[in-house]
This record gives C-alpha cells, sequence and structure tokens, in this order.
C-alpha cells in the first residue's frame, strides 16, 4: 500500500516531465496544471519539450498511479491557491519549486516539498558500451559495434560476434586513461566505422582523442587526404559582435580550441615539436579548418571530418553536414548535450543526442559516452556541481 500521497505543481513538471514515475506515491494533478501547462506546449525550446513529453507519459502510461483532481469547481481562487487547495483535500504534500507557494501552503499546514530533478537523459540515454562483468548471460540484443565490458575483457559487436579489441599503443604521442577512452580509439580508427560519435562532459578528452586519432589516420597512415575540422559558430555567453578580417580571422575565436588542441599534441613529442603547427598542416594541404556555414551543396570525399561542438546543431544542420560526406569520408560528432548555447536546442532536441539516436543500430557507426574527466581535478569537480 502506498503510504505517500504528492500533488505536483506546474513548474516541477516542467523542469522534468519524468517526475511522475520518481515520486513513489499517489500523484494527483490538478485541472489547472493541465490548463497552465497546455498555455506553453508549443514554447520553443526544453520548457516546451518538457510539457509534450509529459502529456505523451501519461497518454501511453495508463497504469501510473495518477489521479486528475477536477479543480473548475473551485472559484474565486487563483491557481496557486487552487493547487494549495487540492494537496488540503487530498492531505497530500505539495511538490513545488515556488518559494511563496511553499510558504502560503506551510502557513495553512500543508507539508511541502521541494524537487531536485535528477538528469534522467544521460543516465538513460544509449552510452555505446554495456559491463556485463559478474553476469551469467549476455543481453538479449547488442547493438552494432556495441562495446561489452566482460570479465575476459573488452570486445565489441561486428557482425553479431563479440570480438576482442586489437592490442593499443600510443596515438600520435597519447594513450587512452580508462575503458570510454579505449573504446573511442577503436572506433576512431576503424576504417569500417564511418561516422563515431562521443560524448561527454568538459575535460573527458572528446577534442583531443579525435585530434590525435585524426592526425595519426591522414599523416601517419596517408588512410585520408586531409584532416577537416569545424565547429558552429555560436558564442558562449553575449556575443562580443563582427570581428574584423577575413574569414580565418573571424574563425580564430572559435577555433582556437582546436589550434590549443594541435598544438599541444605536436609538442607532446620532441620530434614532432613544431610552433603553431596547425599553421604549417594547413600550408601543405594535410589541416582544413572552416566554418559550417558554407558546406551545403559540397561533396566531401577521402577525408578525416571532425565536427566538434556537435549539441549546438540542430537536426537539419547534422542531416546536411553527414550527408556531405564522399566515398572514403570517416565523421567524427563530438559535444556535451548538457552544454548548449544555441537558445533554440536543448539536451534532447540536439543534433549530436539525435544522430546518437538514429545511428546507434547502423553497422557503418559507433558511439561512445565519456564519464571520467581527464583534464583536471578542478575540471572534474566543476563540470559535476557546477
Amino acid at each position: 500500500m502506498l503510504s505517500k500521497k504528492f500533488v505536483v505543481d506546474t513548474n516541477v513538471i516542467i523542469i522534468d516531465p519524468y517526475c511522475i514515475n520518481k515520486l513513489k506515491g499517489k500523484v494527483h494533478i490538478p485541472t489547472c496544471v493541465l490548463e497552465e501547462l497546455d498555455n506553453h506546449k508549443n514554447d520553443n525550446g526544453e520548457k516546451g519539450r518538457n510539457i509534450r513529453e509529459f502529456a505523451r507519459i501519461l497518454e501511453k502510461n495508463v497504469d501510473l498511479n495518477v489521479n486528475f483532481y477536477d479543480t473548475s469547481l473551485i472559484e474565486h481562487l487563483k491557481n496557486d491557491d487552487k493547487i494549495i487547495q487540492v494537496a488540503e483535500n487530498t492531505k497530500s504534500v505539495l511538490v513545488t519549486n515556488d518559494i511563496y507557494m511553499s510558504l502560503k501552503a506551510k502557513a495553512v499546514g500543508i507539508k511541502t516539498q521541494r524537487y531536485e530533478p535528477v538528469n534522467i537523459i544521460n543516465d538513460s540515454a544509449y552510452s555505446g558500451i554495456i559491463d556485463v562483468r559478474g553476469q551469467k548471460e549476455l543481453p538479449d540484443f547488442i547493438y552494432p559495434n556495441q562495446y561489452v565490458l566482460g570479465d575476459n575483457g573488452l570486445k565489441y559487436n561486428k557482425n553479431n560476434n563479440l570480438k576482442r579489441l586489437p592490442k593499443d599503443g600510443d596515438v600520435w604521442g597519447i594513450s587512452h586513461r580508462n575503458v570510454e577512452q579505449k573504446c573511442a580509439f577503436h572506433a576512431l580508427l576503424d576504417n569500417d566505422i564511418k561516422l563515431v560519435t562521443i560524448c561527454g562532459k568538459a575535460g573527458t578528452g572528446k577534442t583531443l582523442i579525435a585530434i590525435a586519432c585524426g592526425l595519426h589516420a591522414t599523416i601517419e597512415k596517408n588512410q585520408y587526404r586531409r584532416l577537416l575540422v569545424s565547429r558552429p559558430v555560436v558564442p558562449m555567453g553575449n556575443d562580443i559582435g563582427y570581428l574584423p578580417g577575413d574569414i580565418s580571422e573571424k574563425l580564430g575565436p572559435w577555433m582556437q580550441p582546436i589550434f590549443d588542441n594541435i598544438d599541444f599534441l605536436f609538442n607532446i613529442d620532441s620530434s614532432k615539436k613544431k610552433f603553431d603547427a596547425y599553421l604549417e598542416l594547413e600550408q601543405n594541404g594535410l589541416l582544413k579548418i572552416e566554418a559550417l556555414t558554407y558546406i551545403r551543396g559540397r561533396s566531401i570525399p577521402e577525408q578525416y571530418m571532425i565536427i566538434d561542438e556537435a549539441q549546438n546543431l540542430t537536426k537539419h544542420e547534422v542531416k546536411t553536414i553527414i550527408s556531405r560526406a564522399g566515398e572514403g569520408t570517416k565523421i567524427i560528432l563530438t559535444g556535451d548535450p548538457d552544454q548548449i548555447d544555441n537558445p533554440r536546442l536543448d539536451s534532447i532536441n540536439n543534433g549530436l543526442t539525435y544522430v546518437i539516436e538514429k545511428f546507434k543500430d547502423q553497422k557503418i557507426a559507433a558511439h561512445i559516452t565519456f564519464r571520467k574527466g581527464e583534464r583536471s581535478e578542478l575540471a572534474d569537480i566543476a563540470s559535476e556541481i557546477l
């Protein structure tokens, strides 16, 4: 028998459409809350998406322990007061993040509870790796190129057969520091895998590893004509306006993280040491840094193509990019769905998340989610708590 009853405020549903699955008890939803949600269901961004997702959850899950409380008979009260009245009538805990509403409820003897959302998107999304250590049987279904960490080591699904990863070594002076990075090195260097998606928080090594593998495949192995690197031109915070100079100078501020990584890789080994190494690579035609703005209509063959910060791309933009791939081209998308600077996108409807979901059952694609920060202890803690 359920021991607790809850009344859920509108603001709770807006920040987490899955809240009714996480509240352990009977959930009462006042109809005035549904009306408020309906008024904002067409909003752009995460607010509207969460409202629509909540409606789908209610529609599909008829067995949910949810009761709708008709507030149309409660007259002459504002919606906040109607919700408080429902909590009082049902003897429920009021779940709200509205401080004033919580204070008003407490004033009339109603228990309140603040809702702290859990980021279930990253917890439930496809990570590309499954851990079966200690389990007697494998899952019924394993995606193509999905990595399996078992008691006998690390393997991956190649044509419905689990194959052990080949022995690895340093790639352009760096090596993996954890299981996720080991899987990424394999996917990035496997020529049969034409599309690789890597997501993870800041400091996990996404961009550095992708560029290292691109340099290795392009320069050391001569498997591609050129390493092409780009990222969406979306500023973090307030834009600084138009920048002077030609296209290279305008792109400089946005591409500086790419330049930093390339210089770092060239300075690891003294035999490769070169100041502003990317300039020499560009002059020799081995590296191309360019904006995504002008990619429409092009065909890009035999190139190792890295799109950094891909979470700032729309679904349409990411389709345009991938469909430009010519024969012999490999595309890598890196990013963090929790760090989106594009105001039109959210953690669900961005291009990176969209590609991960759509390509997870394709034999020419692989995905890895990085969990562990490797940049520094400070960066790792900041990514967790801020």
